[in-house]
């Protein structure tokens, strides 16, 4: 989905789609009766219409921006599974909670977060159907507060889609140093099991002394 603004622009202009504060007239073709009934029965007097774009049934690594209640208290671990509702969609997601590392959030990296804060904006990653701006959303976890079960938690806006965002995560490895050689070091019983040792190859390490560690030269 890169390039996801000019697509969105040329879905719009594709479709024909009105200006904002236009008035329009839908004539809607029914088959079945059963349908007129249920219409007649609303006491409101009205019923919601939507749509979707093409590419919007599709997922794709979205981002959401979201901003703590003050009501709400409850500790939100990351990856927990919450409900969100943008517009008249509703998604179950478990998201992946991140702070931005420049204000502007013009960088590709985030820094990730066990917890979703109160006093700073949260970035929250998902894999889910593409959403596209502008579009503001409310989250919800199960509770049993709410009238039903369902206690809101945050609100925020949705951000473009960008699976090529990074999610930085520091990792404390702990060993036993055998040697150090300048700015070289090598620590003992820091892995057991080759297959660490394969995850950790093209990752840089280091100590607290600044020391560099090679994780393909590392004792078990």
């Amino acid at each position: 989905m890169q390039g996801e603004l000019k697509q969105q622009k040329e879905l719009v202009e594709n479709e024909g789609l009105p200006i904002n504060g236009t008035y329009l007239t839908i004539v809607l073709t029914v088959d079945e009766d059963s349908t007129f009934e249920q219409i007649s029965e609303n006491k409101l007097g009205w019923f919601i219409l939507s749509t979707m774009f093409p590419h919007e049934c599709k997922v794709s690594t979205m981002h959401f921006k979201l901003k703590r209640t003050m009501d709400n208290k409850e500790i939100v671990p990351s990856k927990a599974p919450m409900e969100f509702g943008c517009g008249f969609r509703r998604i179950v997601v478990k998201p992946t909670f991140s702070m931005e590392l420049n204000a502007a959030g013009k960088n590709d990296k985030y820094k990730y977060m066990r917890f979703l804060r109160k006093d700073i904006n949260v970035i929250a990653t998902a894999y889910c159907p593409i959403i596209y701006q502008p579009c503001k959303i409310i989250t919800f976890t199960k509770g049993n507060s709410g009238p039903v079960g369902m206690d809101v938690v945050a609100t925020g806006i949705v951000l473009p889609p960008d699976p090529l965002k990074i999610i930085l995560k520091r990792i404390i490895l702990t060993g036993y140093p055998l040697r150090c050689h300048k700015k070289k070091a090598t620590i003992r019983y820091m892995f057991f099991d080759p297959k660490d040792i394969k995850y950790f190859r093209p990752v840089e390490l280091y100590t607290q002394a600044g020391h560099r560690v090679s994780a393909s030269h590392s004792y078990f």
